[in-house]
């Protein structure tokens, strides 16, 4: 697996879902519609649901005691990777 650099995500197959010159965040913030590929989605699932299960579980051992606290950091995760994601 190649080195990533300090807060990059690693998520394989992203790639083969853009479409070059098809999504633009200045012009619209919905994308246009990319073309189903089971086998890309049947690949990015299961990573997709382990690495927030992960999330999840880290910020329940960092704040035990406080669920608001704990939905907060993950709203704000969530927020984060959104931004990136768009970013990318």
């Amino acid at each position: 697996m190649p080195k990533r650099a300090r807060g990059q995500l690693n998520l394989p197959g992203l790639s083969e879902l853009r479409i070059a010159g098809k999504t633009s965040p200045r012009k619209s913030r919905i994308p246009h519609k990319l073309p189903y590929d089971p086998t890309v989605t049947a690949r990015l699932l299961p990573e997709l649901e382990v690495a927030q299960e992960r999330l999840v579980s880290g910020v329940r051992l960092l704040f035990p005691q406080n669920k608001d606290l704990q939905q907060y950091v993950l709203r704000q995760i969530c927020r984060y990777i959104r931004r990136r994601l768009r970013a990318a």
